[in-house]
């Protein structure tokens, strides 16, 4: 099998192992082995697990060694740093109630050979089920780093995790530590997985892993045995094997109650055997996990019924979940792992005799049910089962409702490639733009704007990312807020020129609801700290209204506005000054001018900025537009500004501190990866997000000393002189003691700045927001006036 010219010679070393010390402070130790990819690329079916894959690397002494994972994270930081991307979360998981076809999804999903499919793999797992010890937080950190070095591969575009059935109980681990991984949960009939679990001839031949309890006499299943005591064959095997599925399914709704997500009222009977508890297990992540949070929209979580296999996968989960196209290639090699025994290398090294085929066996499985087995199924899985076939109908029809709902033709592969829903986006918007008329884009855009944020869509509006701590926020601000974190951690997290959203990003910000916490919102205010708002009628009236071009290029007009340019996308404030020559520029060399100063349209700037989206930082036009609004006047250019934001109009609000010193409204339209370089302002600023995203990072005066700051004479003075996406450590070598934060701005939010605080400001896409400043706060001027200001 061809393996699409993959470079294999890169030399990296993947973790296979992970010691967890109880110790709270200590660093787990982590096992790493050279992997036989090449092996696993040309045959995913005869790796059915991680361990056959380890066990076909030959990872002895000659081959392993032993690694902290504080160093491994601190090695991945490099790496990112050098290559200037950051990290990638796997692009999803996969659940399973065991023994339903979870290895051929993994077979079929390893067929790319760009793709790798961690099946069952030992350090994920240990943490999420031997971390006794572990608080919450601890746990979610281990494993949100684990996962993220094991996907260190510079050979793979993208990697999967499928989990062993147990960690199904812990999957609000796995899902918090990752909240923008989309994920699936596959199952079966009842009485067929019972049957595959306990009938020794359709079985593993092996002990049935729900009877390990009765080995154990866990005092849970104990108390369910005791219980059920009065019925016929209590102390049977399947009476066991129900009894430790009931005591799974008890964790499981514990949990569940935690979130508030799911009911005993929907979850049928409590206390339901082992498979009962996955399933449930799943249920509860869907109803937890199984859509972004709100207001970011799009279905994250899908339960699988074994029967749409193999079909569902390149025609539904892959496309439509995991938004991956599914190549012509990609296709072929799918369609060939289905037609392979998905455990074939199992089978091998236990000298098992089978056909090589993978073939559906329901009917198989239904004929050896026992009574037992039948009346434990309908008793304790009927109804989960019931619940799972309408949540898993329900996700056919949010995701692929052309299908319909019938299980067998859902089933058939299709026949050519399937484009992801982020490509047939693309592709739609290219049609659009061939035409360079925007007016007729109405539609487009409102399509584009309802998808989660992906580099190339230039009108994406919210995204998925989350904060790394959560933010407490009481009713008067502590003196150390905002929490700062070095600056290095959040640009080694996400490099400045690059506009990817990473999972993770560092905001410590108060969120205030404008009509809950108005005056929580106030008092930080007034104790000039810097918070969003968020939930402001009169705000999120003019996105509604600002988010329709067509009206925003009415009101805008057709004459030429104030834009800059730049050669580059860092764009630096300058005043004119005598002498500039006398001056040097960031690069140490004698000033020059960092931006021309055009005139542009509206639609001009649009059609540049629309296609630039999709163009290289060498390839697109660099254009900051402005559109600004000095009076209410009528007379006065732009006055229309003051009628669409009247939050903004002269007077003493919780936006407005100061109404007679305010100096207009500026309307700033940015493009993806636009850069305002990092200063402070002389006044206090409240910016009002409108249409698009940003990424502010912000930094308390106090840390001007490390900044290196342009001197007050220089044309760019209160500006940093370091290249703040490329840091040159050896020139400013204080820098990395520098402490900041940052938000991710999208429309309707409001973002309070204080005076002389410091901010760096990143275009994502497409996107535009107005301020408007009121007065002077002396809070923080002497940090300033002791840097020369």
């Amino acid at each position: 099998m061809e393996n699409y010219h993959m470079d294999w010679r890169a030399d990296f070393w993947t973790p296979i192992a992970i010691n967890i010390d109880p110790n709270p402070d200590s660093d787990p130790d982590v096992s790493l082995c050279r992997l036989d990819f090449v092996s696993y690329s040309n045959a995913p079916h005869m790796f059915a697990t991680f361990r056959q894959l380890v066990a076909q690397s030959g990872c002895d002494t000659t081959n392993r060694k032993q690694e902290s994972l504080s160093s491994l994270k601190e090695k991945m930081r490099e790496s990112n740093k050098e290559s200037g991307k950051p990290r990638n979360p796997p692009s999803g998981f996969i659940f399973h109630e065991s023994r339903v076809g979870s290895t051929l999804v993994s077979n079929m999903l390893g067929s790319d050979p760009s793709s790798m499919v961690f099946s069952e793999a030992d350090p994920p797992s240990t943490v999420l089920m031997h971390c006794p010890e572990c608080t919450r937080e601890r746990q979610i950190r281990i494993f949100r780093d684990i996962v993220y070095v094991m996907g260190t591969s510079s050979v793979h575009k993208r990697y999967f995790f499928k989990f062993q059935s147990i960690d199904t109980t812990m999957m609000s681990i796995v899902l918090e530590a990752f909240p923008t991984v989309p994920w699936i949960f596959l199952y079966r009939n009842s009485i067929q997985t019972m049957v595959s679990h306990l009938d020794n001839e359709l079985g593993t031949g092996w002990q049935p892993e729900c009877l390990q309890s009765k080995r154990d006499q866990n005092s849970e299943v104990t108390h369910v045995i005791s219980k059920y005591s009065s019925e016929a064959g209590s102390d049977s095997e399947e009476a066991w094997c129900a009894a430790h599925l009931n005591y799974l399914c008890t964790s499981a709704l514990s949990g569940l109650q935690t979130y508030g997500h799911y009911s005993t009222g929907q979850g049928g009977r409590r206390g339901a055997a082992h498979l009962n508890y996955l399933c449930t297990s799943a249920l509860s992540g869907l109803q937890t996990y199984g859509h972004y949070s709100t207001g970011q929209g799009g279905r994250r979580g899908m339960l699988v019924n074994y029967e749409t296999l193999p079909g569902v996968i390149p025609s539904v989960v892959v496309p439509r979940l995991f938004d991956i196209t599914v190549t012509d290639s990609w296709l072929n090699r799918m369609r060939t792992q289905s037609t392979l025994y998905s455990k074939s290398g199992e089978l091998i090294a236990h000298d098992f005799l089978a056909s090589d085929s993978f073939m559906g066996d329901s009917r198989l499985k239904d004929s050896h049910a026992t009574e037992k087995i039948k009346q434990w199924a309908d008793t304790i899985l009927g109804p989960t089962y019931s619940l799972m076939e309408e949540a898993a109908r329900q996700a056919m029809k949010d995701l692929s409702p052309e299908l319909g709902s019938n299980w067998k033709s859902i089933a058939m592969i299709p026949l050519t490639a399937v484009s992801s829903n982020s490509e047939k986006l693309r592709q739609k918007l290219d049609l659009e733009l061939q035409t360079k008329d925007l007016s007729s884009s109405k539609n487009m855009v409102s399509l584009l704007k309802t998808a989660d944020f992906s580099p190339w869509n230039p009108f994406a509006v919210k995204h998925s990312s989350k904060p790394y701590e959560r933010v407490e926020c009481p009713a008067v601000p502590p003196k150390d807020y905002p929490k700062a974190y070095p600056v290095m951690d959040l640009l080694n997290n996400w490099n400045a020129d690059n506009t990817d959203i990473p999972a993770f990003h560092y905001d410590s910000l108060c969120h205030f609801d404008y009509k809950t916490e108005y005056n929580k919102a106030l008092a930080y205010r007034k104790a000039e700290k810097p918070f969003i708002v968020y939930n402001f009628p009169e705000l999120d009236s003019a996105v509604k209204r600002w988010g329709d071009l067509d009206y925003l290029r009415k009101k805008i007009g057709t004459r030429k506005y104030r834009t800059e340019t730049s050669k580059d996308n860092h764009f630096m404030y300058f005043r004119n000054v005598r002498n500039p020559r006398s001056f040097r520029g960031k690069d140490g060399k004698a000033w020059e001018e960092p931006t021309k100063e055009v005139m542009k349209t509206f639609d001009e700037f649009l059609e540049t900025a629309i296609a630039g989206q999709n163009q290289t930082l060498e390839e697109r036009e660099h254009l900051y537009f402005r559109v600004t609004a000095q009076s209410m006047n009528r007379a006065s250019e732009n006055s229309w500004v003051f009628n669409e934001l009247p939050f903004f109009q002269p007077k003493e609000s919780l936006f407005i501190v100061d109404p007679e010193e305010q100096r207009g409204v500026h309307c700033r339209f940015g493009m993806k990866a636009v850069i305002a370089e990092p200063h402070f302002d002389g006044s206090r600023n409240s910016v009002a997000m409108l249409g698009g995203l940003r990424r502010w990072v912000m930094t308390h005066p106090d840390q001007c000393g490390n900044m290196y700051l342009l001197p007050k004479r220089h044309p760019s003075g209160r500006h940093s002189e370091v290249d703040w996406s490329a840091p040159d450590l050896e020139r400013f070598p204080d820098f990395p003691k520098v402490r900041a934060n940052e938000v991710i701005l999208k429309p309707g939010d409001i973002l309070y700045v204080p005076t002389q605080w410091f901010h760096y400001i990143v275009s994502l896409n497409l996107n535009y927001q107005c301020n408007t400043r009121s007065g002077i706060a002396n809070d923080y001027t002497k940090f300033i006036h002791d840097c020369g200001f």
